[in-house]
């Protein structure tokens, strides 16, 4: 590895390189013996030969052959370290496993190498831990029926080849209505990905925003902001109050006041209009609130608007705000 930098690139050269895994035993003398210090280290393990001119053994031995061990700088290995070699299927199915004692390392930058020479290669059947399954991450999306994000985008990290089942959230006010898999429909619900990929997965969520009779808007007259940022002044349908209770005539809020950024606050009184979505019903405020489990609670009585008050502005600016 001598002139080569991979102080840049050494994770890119291991994330594409290191297919192998590597099991590190050390001697650590008296009792203890030789200890396993590293499993599943992920490594890539290459052939090397060279000629062998005893005559003795050219019959039987004509190359001899090793492995050069190549790993993360970060790897504690040292001269007479025993290695387990890992070599895997592309489905991490376990072939063979290559054992033998190492030599001192080569360090560059950020990879080394050991050259090993084998004295046995294992057979699966050996009981030696099968190399961990390599990571696919599965990206989720939650958006609305107009495009826009209505959660944290999320990334799961699953492995490779093992099924997994991707459960959408229930969103206060939404309701889930469609899901692709990478861009792909499929029925609305837990999607599940059969054989999770290396290159990983795109799961997209749609929702709908439903309107009940879970929320209210109060009617006020004044200064206003539009939708479209500018300034209006009359009957406008104020900022969205979301229901705790809502049953015979009776509400519970979790507020018993606005603040409104033109016209200040603005109290829930006996007399104050609101209609109910989206049931588009409207009503008077009959009771002054008070204090309740879950919030203030009072009467409501049903209300006929006049043709002004039910063509009244509906902000949905301040929602956002």
């Amino acid at each position: 590895m001598a002139g080569f930098n991979f102080g840049q690139i050494g994770d890119i050269v291991g994330d594409v390189m290191d297919t192998d895994f590597l099991d590190i035993y050390r001697d650590m003398g008296g009792v203890a013996g030789r200890v396993l210090i590293y499993s599943n280290i992920p490594c890539h393990a290459a052939f090397i030969s060279a000629d062998n001119p005893n005559p003795t053994t050219v019959d039987l031995m004509p190359i001899i052959t090793s492995l050069r061990v190549h790993m993360p700088v970060w790897v504690d290995i040292q001269n007479a370290d025993y290695l387990h070699v890992k070599r895997a299927t592309t489905n991490n199915e376990l072939m063979i496993v290559y054992k033998g004692v190492c030599g001192f390392p080569a360090v560059s930058q950020s990879r080394q190498s050991v050259t090993m020479q084998m004295n046995a290669g294992a057979s699966p059947d050996e009981p030696i831990p099968p190399p961990p399954l390599q990571e696919s991450v599965i990206r989720v999306e939650y958006v609305d029926d107009i495009g826009e994000n209505i959660r944290a985008n999320a990334e799961l990290r699953v492995q490779q080849g093992v099924p997994f089942t991707v459960t959408p959230p229930k969103i206060i006010n939404y309701t889930l209505y469609q899901a692709t898999l990478d861009r792909v429909s499929v029925p609305a619900g837990d999607v599940t990905i059969t054989n999770p990929l290396p290159e990983g997965h795109e799961v997209l969520f749609k929702y709908a925003e439903f309107q009940t009779p879970l929320f209210f808007r109060i009617l006020v007259n004044g200064v206003f902001t539009r939708n479209n940022g500018s300034l209006g002044v009359g009957l406008h349908l104020f900022r969205r109050v979301p229901l705790v209770e809502y049953e015979n005539g009776r509400v519970v809020t979790a507020v018993d006041r606005l603040v409104h950024p033109e016209m200040g606050i603005i109290l829930f009184d006996v007399g104050t209009k609101l209609k109910m979505f989206s049931t588009d019903e409207w009503f008077t405020i009959a009771t002054i609130p008070t204090a309740t489990i879950g919030g203030f609670g009072f009467e409501i009585t049903p209300y006929v608007p006049t043709p002004a008050e039910a063509d009244a502005y509906e902000t949905l600016w301040y929602d956002e705000s």
